[in-house]
């Protein structure tokens, strides 16, 4: 499925800076929510953009030992959730030429049926302590980042008739990693739609991948030595991510075994930078 993401100004490798319909609109209720959503996680916890909320985890962890914790989904549906590793072998990895194939880390996030179930951890302790390098946090542990709690359930079984569910695939703001947008997702999934984050590898400040192996971001220099030629690399290698993942998601051989209660026809993107 070929896409076209175009670059907001002055932003280097946004995505997206709010809902835009890829194929059909997102109904604007849901637009509404994630608003609400966003501004939930913004104000309490590690949640919607990492960058603000390892700020909140560091306000937390000074007054008291509590554990942090994602807003809870204000829908009606269960939520459930599962980690892909995708492989594109049609092209090497554009910040790694060495890497003859793209690797992606997704995670999908949806209506669940009802019953028990571990919920997912947020990132891991290696992607927290990535995280507060990058964004130059002092006096935070990483398991205070990374043992937040969640809400869905690892590997719950999806819940919806088949071909109803709308998509919505999110694309995190540059440095930033898909768990960053986890409570929009969430919250997203508890009123009926399965959602999609793309972790794109070698832009965030750190991906745990398959085989305990750990990417960096290798783009990161490349965009401060060059920010505008770096911005264009990093929106055209965006734009063959997403493409890739709809194609794995929607195409005749899907990689999740919940595809097919996906609607192919009611596909939407969100993201920021």
């Amino acid at each position: 499925m070929e896409i076209t993401i175009k670059r907001g100004a002055g932003l280097a490798g946004a995505v997206t800076a709010s809902l835009l319909a890829l194929l059909t609109a997102v109904p604007a209720q849901a637009a509404e929510t994630t608003a609400a959503s966003q501004a939930r996680a913004g104000a309490t916890t590690v949640a919607s953009q990492a960058g603000s909320g390892a700020t909140a985890a560091a306000s937390r962890a000074r007054t008291d030992d509590a554990s942090l914790e994602l807003p809870v989904p204000t829908g009606s549906q269960p939520v459930g959730t599962v980690s892909l590793h995708l492989v594109d072998r049609g092209r090497p990895d554009p910040w790694v030429p060495t890497e003859k194939a793209r690797e992606l880390m997704v995670s999908l996030w949806y209506p669940a049926a009802k019953g028990g179930g571990a919920t997912a951890p947020y990132m891991t302790d290696a992607e927290a302590k990535a995280l507060l390098e990058g964004q130059k946090i002092t006096g935070v542990p990483s398991e205070a980042v990374s043992g937040t709690r969640t809400h869905a359930v690892s590997g719950a079984r999806p819940a919806g008739r088949r071909g109803t569910l709308p998509l919505v695939v999110l694309s995190p703001g540059f440095t930033m990693s898909r768990t960053s947008l986890t409570a929009l997702a969430e919250e997203l999934a508890s009123r009926g739609y399965v959602v999609a984050g793309i972790d794109h590898v070698h832009e965030s400040y750190g991906t745990t991948l398959p085989g305990g192996r750990f990417a960096r971001c290798v783009a990161c220099k490349e965009l401060e030595a060059d920010p505008m030629t770096g911005g264009a690399k990093v929106v055209r290698g965006r734009q063959a991510d997403v493409s890739f993942v709809l194609d794995r998601l929607l195409g005749r051989h899907p990689v999740w075994k919940g595809a097919r209660l996906i609607d192919p026809s009611r596909v939407g993107m969100a993201g920021h930078s």
